[in-house]
């Protein structure tokens, strides 16, 4: 059973999508921002109000059918159907909400997220690559 919100997304994405296409072709206007429609409450778009992206690609009700679904089903022939639907939503949902956060982004945002990652990757002691994965593999090589 496919989730409200998951629906509601991808048909978002859809019309976008087909807004874009005749954009390109010189068939329609000026691209629009992708602004993600029906969505419960009084959600209104500010770019700049990180915490409220989040509203319009809520996850919780399809977490909670998740489980819903696991426990009717669990040890039948339907248990992995139906935990790879509700995975498929979830992990679809979650890819939806990063990249309408990157194409909504502002520059100072930007600016400083790349910053500050740029900073935490160059770090040669505590950094992501030499202090953390390199040194996980060692740490790994070196169990016997």
């Amino acid at each position: 059973m496919a989730n409200i919100t998951f629906n509601d997304r991808l048909d978002d994405v859809q019309e976008h999508c087909q807004t874009i296409a005749d954009y390109l072709s010189g068939d329609g206007t000026q691209r629009l921002w992708m602004i993600p429609k029906n969505v419960a409450g009084p959600w209104v778009f500010e770019p700049d109000e990180v915490e409220e992206l989040k509203e319009p690609f809520d996850r919780s009700q399809v977490n909670t059918d998740y489980e819903d679904v696991l426990k009717l089903v669990a040890g039948t022939d339907n248990e992995v159907k139906a935990t790879m639907a509700a995975h498929i939503q979830l992990g679809y949902l979650a890819c939806m909400e990063r990249a309408f956060r990157e194409r909504h982004r502002l520059l100072p945002r930007a600016y400083g997220m790349v910053q500050g990652r740029k900073m935490a990757h160059g770090d040669a002691v505590n950094g992501v690559h030499i202090g953390s994965v390199l040194q996980h593999v060692l740490d790994i090589e070196g169990i016997s």
